[in-house]
Parts: C-alpha cells; structure tokens; sequence
C-alpha cells in the first residue's frame, strides 16, 4: 500500500521550489550591486586571504568563513558581480 505524502511535507516542498525559482528570477536580473554590497566586494577582491582575516576597510563587517569562500569563488571564477552573488 501507498502512503501519501503529508500537506506539510508538500507545502515545504512547494515553498522550497518557489524560493528557488524566485531567487532565480533575481540572478538572472542582474542589478548592480547595492554600497554595502559593493564594499565588501572591493574587499573580497583587493584583499588576499590573510587580509580578509583583519578588520575590513569602508567599516564592513561579515563571517570569516564567508569572507574565504567569496574570495575562493572569486579566485577560481573571476570577480564579476554574477560571481560575487554565486555564494
């Protein structure tokens, strides 16, 4: 016998794939990047890797953890504001 899946489950689901889709919908628009968001990506890509472990400039702040993988991303991709929004 077959069990369905319960409403939860399909709502979760739905959300899910409408999150995704709309989140979609706004890397394909590909609007520039806000000040703050433009701050920390002169951050991101003028600093190495030991840099971004030390106070940011323009008063930025963000988790390390974030900070590497953005400058990894960037590294292996290139620094365009598509790539900077990847992660």
């Amino acid at each position: 016998m077959k069990t369905r899946p319960h409403a939860p489950a399909i709502l979760f689901a739905a959300l899910c794939a409408a999150g995704f889709f709309l989140r979609l919908h706004s890397y394909s628009a590909n609007r520039s990047l806000w000040a703050d968001e433009a701050m920390l990506a002169l951050n991101i890509t003028g600093r190495t890797f030991q840099g971004l472990l030390g106070a940011l400039d323009f008063d930025q702040a963000a988790p390390v953890a974030f900070l590497l993988l953005e400058k990894a991303v960037a590294g292996l991709l290139g620094g365009s504001d598509y790539v900077l929004r990847l992660t």
